[in-house]
């Protein structure tokens, strides 16, 4: 028999505790919850990060209830579609994630009624071949109603995913051209990004996509508007698939075998299977939004705000946490980037499209004769 005991750091011969961790938890730099729950042998009922789990929790619509995740989305509903790239091939990289809320009307209870976001489908792969991001960007255009789509610009417009999906062979057989918004969204004013859109937004033209940096001006600025979503039930997630048998059953008639040739998820998987999508791999493929669903709450439950001698904030995971970027199951943040900025592309689209249309004059110029 034996007995496991939970002891703070401060009990232990220091001797015991990783050089490098104890360098770090000396140095100052973490949070005092991440110090509590790693090092101090303290439990909590609720995380201490920027995010609360708690508030996530009540913001997640129970199981067996509708609305539930979907694969195919309703077409007479639109959706907001945001893309973390990463496009390198190796396993233990950052995850190439997507997020796609669908826009939904709350009624409150005064009577009122607004829209707001609810996470219905997501995507996180890494190391898979650009084809198969590519390919699954061309699953979402096919089978949801997107009708906004924001990515990380970080690395400049013409290096973007967006770029490389319009020049593939597969967008051009297809006749699909993803055009930038002609707008600034790189200002400070959010009033003048929002008017800009409004003014540039073409669906009819394909021209819907907005390339963001995430520059510390627009981290702080999604971040707080995420956390005041929370706080205020203006996100929700939609409820997992597999405990409503009825939305699971419907989900089952669906058809999603193109994507299940390619997902990365059912590489090991018989191939005769996977090129006739049968039905257990489209189970599968159910249960890995609900389990991607847990996910992103995860990451969000995990960021933490540091902020530098100069001021400048940041948002990231515990820095302990970021050790073992070797391995295949590390720790990524990569499905919170892609919920932030969809989330601040559905606040930008809703501004703008409740901005009345502007009529265009034109470039002529009167001349009195």
């Amino acid at each position: 028999s034996y007995c496991i005991h939970q002891l703070p750091w401060q009990i232990g011969d220091k001797d015991m505790i990783d050089k490098a961790a104890l360098e770090e938890l000396e140095s100052g730099m973490l949070s005092e919850s991440t110090v509590r729950r790693e090092f101090g042998a303290q439990f909590v009922q609720d995380s201490d990060g920027y995010f609360r789990a708690i508030k996530m929790e009540a913001c997640t619509i129970p199981n067996g209830k509708d609305p539930c995740v979907e694969i195919v989305g309703d077409p007479k509903a639109r959706y907001v579609l945001a893309i973390d790239q990463n496009v390198s091939d190796s396993e233990t990289a950052d995850h190439f994630a997507m997020c796609v809320i669908k826009i939904v009307e709350r009624t409150n209870s005064d009577g009122s009624k607004n829209e707001i976001g609810l996470v219905v489908h997501q995507y996180a792969e890494a190391g898979p071949p650009l084809k198969e991001h590519i390919f699954y960007l061309w699953y979402l255009l096919t089978h949801f109603n997107i009708v906004y789509i924001g990515y990380d610009s970080s690395q400049g417009k013409n290096l973007g995913f967006i770029n490389i999906c319009n020049e593939s062979e597969l967008f051009r057989e297809k006749n699909i051209t993803l055009k930038h918004i002609n707008a600034d969204f790189g200002t400070d004013r959010e009033e003048d990004i929002v008017k800009q859109v409004r003014k540039g937004y073409n669906r009819d033209n394909r021209m819907i996509v907005q390339p963001q940096a995430f520059h510390s001006q627009f981290q702080t600025a999604a971040n707080e508007h995420l956390q005041a979503c929370f706080d205020n039930k203006r996100i929700l997630f939609a409820a997992k698939a597999l405990p409503n048998p009825d939305v699971f059953k419907a989900m089952q008639t669906q058809e999603v075998g193109a994507v299940l040739k390619v997902h990365s998820s059912f590489k090991n998987a018989n191939p005769e299977a996977v090129s006739k999508g049968e039905p257990g791999l489209k189970d599968e493929f159910i249960e890995h939004q609900d389990i991607l669903m847990d996910l992103v709450k995860t990451e969000c439950a995990l960021i933490e705000v540091k902020v530098s001698s100069l001021g400048h904030m940041s948002y990231d995971i515990p820095q302990h946490m970021k050790r073992n970027n070797k391995k295949i199951s590390r720790v990524r943040r990569d499905s919170y980037s892609a919920l932030l900025l969809c989330n601040w592309c559905l606040r930008i689209y809703l501004a703008a499209m409740n901005l009345p249309t502007e009529e265009d004059d034109g470039d002529c110029i009167p001349v009195l004769v």
